[in-house]
């Protein structure tokens, strides 16, 4: 298995979640959490806002991934412009 095929689903799941993280898809889910919080249809609503979650979520997933991996090492997994990009 090489380098590359290793870290393939790693540049997957990076793309994925920028994707998920696209400023005009958090600002409609927060909108639609704002609509739940002050409709006050839910007893438990702890969220004013989604994106803080998402965010969260999503730095802490990436650096549990990357953590596995080499920068800068001739056995280098992550390329170095993916880890600038990161």
């Amino acid at each position: 298995m090489t380098s590359k095929t290793s870290f393939l689903p790693t540049y997957i799941l990076f793309n994925k979640i920028k994707i998920l993280l696209d400023i005009d898809h958090l600002r409609h889910l927060d909108l639609c959490a704002d609509q739940v919080f002050m409709s006050s249809e839910l007893r438990k609503f702890p969220y004013i806002t989604i994106s803080e979650t998402l965010i969260l979520v999503a730095t802490t997933l990436l650096r549990d991934v990357l953590i596995l991996f080499t920068i800068g090492e001739k056995t280098v997994q992550i390329p170095e412009s993916f880890a600038e990009e990161v």
